[in-house]
C-alpha cells in the first residue's frame, strides 16, 4: 500500500503545496520513502517534510508518491523517469509478472532498480509514440497485478486503475484544475466530491480539459467443465498459482493472514507455509463468535500461530469514528464488514506485518 497523488492545471500553474497536503493525510499509507515530478524535475527523499520546501514551487504538472516497501530495495523511490527523460510515472500496487515483462525490453533500457513499477515506465516508452493515452491503454493490457498509477509526458497526464479495483483512486475538478488521489479524504475541500475511477478506466488529462476512457477490462470465458473432480482440480491449480506470483519478489517472509477457520483462510494459510513464509494469523470477533471458536479450534488442530483481538461494545464505540476515517465509509453495512477487518490489520500492523493474505471474497 503505497499513496499516489497530483495534480493538472489547465494552460497555467498554482503552487503545489497541495501535492505536499495530500501526500500528509495519506502518509501512513507509505511511510518509507517519498518522492515528487514538477515540471520535468524529480526530487526524492526519506521524509515527507522535506518535501515541503519543494512543493511550494508553482507546476503545470505535479505528481506525489509516498512508499510502502513490498517489492524492491531501500533504492526503489518513485518517480520513475524513462530513459530519456520525457515520461514520469507514479504506481501504487504490485505487478505480479513484472519479471517476464522485463524480458520484453529492449536491451538498450537502463533499468536501475528491482522494483516491479520501474519496469511499466520502460514498457511505455518503448510504445511511446507521442500519444500518450494509446501508450497506456496497450500497456496495462499486459499487466497482471493490481495498481493505480499515473505517468505524463509533460504535456499530458494519464491516470489508470486495475480491472478488478483493487487499488482505490478518486479524482476531483475545480474549474481548470484535476486533482487526483489514492484515497477521498486528500482531495475533500468542502464542497467537491471526489469521484472514483472505475475499475479498468482510464483518466486522460491535457489542456483541453479531462475524459474518462475505457482502458482494460477482463474478459470471462465460457466454461464448460461438468465433472467434479476436473473442477477441483483445476481450482487447485489456480489457487495454487494465486498465492504463488503474490509472493513474487517480496521482500521479507513474514506474512499475515485474516483468519477465520474457514475454508479460504485455511487453503491459504497452508499454501504459504508449503512455499517456505512465516505466517501468523490474525481473528477478531466477540468472546462466543463463530469465527473466534473455529479459528482457535483450527489453527491449534493446525500448528497455525493464531493472535485474536476480542470485540466489545465499548470497544467499537470508540473506534467508530477511527474506522470511518479509515474506510471512508458510514454506512451500517460497510462499517459492520470494516470493523473486524480493520481491527485484524490493527493487529497485524503491532507485528510490523506489510504483507496481509485473506480469502475475502474467494
Amino acid at each position: 500500500m503505497s499513496t499516489i497523488c497530483g495534480h493538472f492545471v489547465e494552460n497555467s500553474k498554482i503552487k503545489s503545496a497541495d501535492i505536499y497536503d495530500m501526500l500528509k493525510k495519506m502518509e501512513y499509507r507509505g511511510p518509507d520513502t517519498h518522492g515528487a515530478y514538477l515540471d520535468g524535475r524529480l526530487v526524492k527523499v526519506n521524509e515527507v517534510d522535506e518535501l515541503k520546501g519543494v512543493l511550494s514551487n508553482e507546476s503545470h504538472i505535479a505528481l506525489g508518491h509516498s512508499r510502502l516497501k513490498i517489492v524492491g530495495s531501500e533504492k526503489t523511490t518513485q518517480p520513475y523517469n524513462s530513459c530519456d527523460g520525457k515520461l514520469a510515472l507514479i504506481h501504487n500496487g504490485e505487478i505480479y509478472n513484472y519479471q517476464k515483462l522485463r524480458t520484453l525490453l529492449n536491451k538498450q533500457h537502463e533499468i536501475k532498480t528491482s522494483s516491479d513499477s520501474e519496469i511499466i515506465v520502460h514498457l511505455l516508452e518503448e510504445i511511446y509514440r507521442g500519444d500518450l493515452l494509446s501508450a497506456m491503454k496497450k500497456v496495462i493490457g499486459l499487466l497482471d497485478g493490481m495498481y493505480s498509477l499515473a505517468v505524463t509526458d509533460g504535456e499530458s497526464l494519464v491516470v489508470a486503475r486495475d480491472p478488478i479495483g483493487k487499488k482505490p483512486l478518486y479524482y476531483i475538478r475545480n474549474e481548470n484544475i484535476t486533482y487526483f488521489a489514492s484515497e477521498k479524504k486528500a482531495l475533500w475541500n468542502g464542497k467537491d466530491n471526489p469521484e472514483r475511477l472505475n475499475p479498468g478506466d482510464i483518466l486522460s488529462i491535457d489542456n483541453s480539459g479531462i475524459e474518462v476512457c475505457e482502458g482494460f477490462h477482463l474478459q470471462f470465458p465460457q466454461i464448460d467443465i461438468v465433472d467434479f473432480r476436473e473442477a477441483v482440480e483445476i481450482y487447485k491449480d489456480i489457487l495454487i498459482k494465486a498465492v504463488k506470483k503474490r509472493l513474487t519478489g517480496l521482500t521479507g517472509s513474514h506474512i499475515g493472514v485474516i483468519f477465520s477457520g474457514g475454508i479460504d483462510s485455511v487453503l491459504i494459510s497452508k499454501l504459504l507455509q508449503r512455499e517456505g513464509k512465516n505466517i501468523t494469523c490474525y481473528c477478531t470477533g466477540t468472546e462466543e463468535s463463530g469465527d473466534i471458536v473455529a479459528a482457535r479450534s483450527v489453527a491449534d488442530d493446525l500448528g497455525l500461530e493464531l493472535k485474536t483481538t476480542i470485540i466489545a461494545e465499548d470497544m467499537v464505540e470508540e473506534m467508530l469514528p477511527e474506522i470511518i476515517q479509515s474506510v471512508e465509509e458510514s454506512g451500517l453495512l460497510q462499517v459492520e464488514v470494516a470493523i473486524p477487518m480493520y481491527l485484524a490489520a490493527k493487529l497485524a500492523a503491532e507485528d510490523n506485518i506489510r504483507v496481509m493474505f485473506t480469502g475475502q471474497a474467494a
